[in-house]
């Protein structure tokens, strides 16, 4: 998801920080049932990778459609 837009040079730990926390409390739960530990304690190369798994298997789309919702947002702000 990160490489379809641009993220004009913020680092990528910061975009995921920001992805995550412009999440719904349960998107966020929902992201963190699949990381072990929780998203933010898994590392940048894993959290891309796992995501980009769920969006392109389409795991629960309505969750996913709000992933990428809330990732345009923040995209849009920087």
């Amino acid at each position: 998801m990160i490489k379809a837009c641009p993220h004009h040079c913020i680092q990528e730990l910061v975009l995921m920080e920001q992805f995550y926390f412009g999440l719904s409390e349960d998107t966020q739960q929902t992201v963190d049932a699949v990381f072990v530990g929780g998203m933010l304690r898994s590392s940048n190369n894993q959290i891309k990778t796992t995501l980009d798994t769920m969006v392109n298997e389409g795991v629960d789309r309505n969750t996913m459609v709000a992933l990428e919702g809330k990732f345009v947002k923040m995209s849009k702000l920087q």
